[in-house]
């Protein structure tokens, strides 16, 4: 149905559609929308858009841009002339109005809200761009009015397609990035700004469903470290171990509050050749000694994350609406971690003629690391280290740990060597189908 907005408007929309379909004047350049790609967005980079996806891209922000210069031309023009014709049913340029108004909604959906709706999904757009297209929805909705086009409701524009496209969009690209750089923070803020957008609509949200099942795809992760110890009592122990620990999303129970009150991404060794002992040495004066050179593990080796930030790429539109990045952020990596423990052999020969001696379970690793880190301690064969220095990908993080110290008369020193390596768990992408393009006669 025709509102009395549009009646009152229909001057507007007579010049909108003998304009709009191709008989008035060219109008300048719009500057709302860029027309290239300064940074290919993370589904570029990822491989889940391809070069069709950006060319498409492309296209319909190049017609959206010049649809909207048109729009804004029409809008400024004086139309007395246009309102007087269309009170007294006079007929312009052929077209009686139902039948401009027909041609002028087709227009509409052709022109502004056919690319809208495909630029907000196209996974070669940046979120920033996708989310362009919802605050572009809102304010066209005014065009509409006075351009005599029945508009959509409230609630229709924050819940109807390019809202969804956009959301779907702009989560793409956070688990994008997660995938491509190990950086995850930007997955729990989203889920909350999800969520809080949707309880001042009043719309249901998921409640950490996808940020769950993103953090478990992306945020995995393996910390390796070798390291070098030297314990010194009555015995001289000399120990190399290597270990690689999984660190991997552990989702809580509950709700999203619930899951970001205690964000676990944490792991331990699991296997009885992982940490492994690559080599010791026991030596103690006057004693002939041997160790090894075997070892089993008494306890594995535990680490968690407690927090990380990474120097990373922000996507976003300038002043005239030109898509540009920028680096922000700054790199920090805190780690929880505790050392593991293994039992090997003490073998002795004190004199010639006295046979040897067999000692079982001595311990090799954690005691010695404890002691040499005694400044870093946080609980019971726990540190945290706080360190900065990036590495290159899949090494997020690399840094060496140095210490020295005594207790109970043991002397310890030890130099750890630590790289945080990225794993990603990714699944195969499913590619959304593509809003299909209208045909509508006469030129823009």
């Amino acid at each position: 149905m025709i509102s009395r907005l549009m009646i009152l408007c229909s001057g507007c929309l007579v010049l909108f559609a003998v304009t709009a379909l191709g008989f008035g004047p060219a109008v300048p350049q719009a500057r709302e929308l860029s027309t290239t790609m300064s940074t290919p967005g993370w589904g570029v980079e990822v491989g889940r858009a391809d070069a069709s996806d950006v060319g498409e891209l492309l296209a319909d922000q190049n017609t959206l841009r010049l649809a909207l210069s048109r729009i804004r031309t029409i809008t400024a023009k004086e139309l007395g002339t246009e309102r007087q014709r269309a009170l007294l049913g006079i007929e312009s340029e052929g077209m009686s109005l139902a039948e401009l108004l027909t041609k002028a909604q087709e227009w509409w959906k052709d022109k502004i809200e056919g690319p809208m709706e495909r630029i907000a999904g196209n996974p070669a757009a940046s979120c920033a761009e996708s989310q362009a297209m919802l605050s572009l929805l809102l304010g066209n909705e005014r065009q509409k009015a006075l351009l005599g086009i029945e508009g959509m409701g409230n609630l229709e524009m924050f819940t109807g397609t390019i809202a969804t496209s956009v959301k779907q969009r702009c989560r793409e690209e956070k688990l994008d990035e997660c995938n491509a750089t190990g950086r995850f923070k930007q997955i729990i803020l989203w889920a909350l700004l999800e969520e809080r957008q949707g309880g001042l609509l009043g719309a249901e949200g998921d409640d950490g469903v996808w940020m769950k099942d993103a953090l478990t795809e992306c945020a995995n992760y393996e910390l390796h470290y070798v390291s070098t110890t030297k314990v010194d009592y009555d015995l001289k122990l000399d120990s190399v171990i290597d270990g690689r620990i999984p660190l991997k999303f552990k989702p809580n129970e509950g709700g999203l509050y619930a899951q970001l009150s205690d964000i676990k991404i944490e792991g331990e060794t699991n296997s009885d050749v992982n940490p492994f002992l690559q080599s010791i040495k026991c030596v103690t004066e006057g004693i002939t000694t041997t160790c090894g050179p075997g070892a089993s593990i008494l306890k594995t080796a535990f680490s968690a994350i407690l927090d990380m930030e990474m120097k990373y790429r922000e996507d976003y539109l300038d002043e005239n609406g030109l898509s540009k990045s920028r680096v922000v952020g700054d790199n920090k990596l805190k780690i929880k971690f505790s050392p593991s423990m293994h039992s090997t052999s003490l073998v002795t020969k004190a004199m010639k003629d006295i046979p040897s001696m067999t000692l079982p379970n001595l311990e090799v690793g954690a005691t010695g690391f404890w002691i040499a880190h005694k400044n870093s301690r946080t609980g019971p064969l726990m540190v945290a280290f706080d360190e900065t220095e990036r590495g290159v990908y899949p090494i997020l993080f690399e840094f060496t740990r140095t210490g020295g110290d005594t207790e109970e008369d043991v002397t310890a020193f030890d130099t750890t060597k630590f790289e945080l390596i990225h794993k990603p768990k990714k699944k195969p992408f499913t590619k959304a189908p593509t809003p299909p393009r209208r045909v509508v006669r006469g030129k823009l």
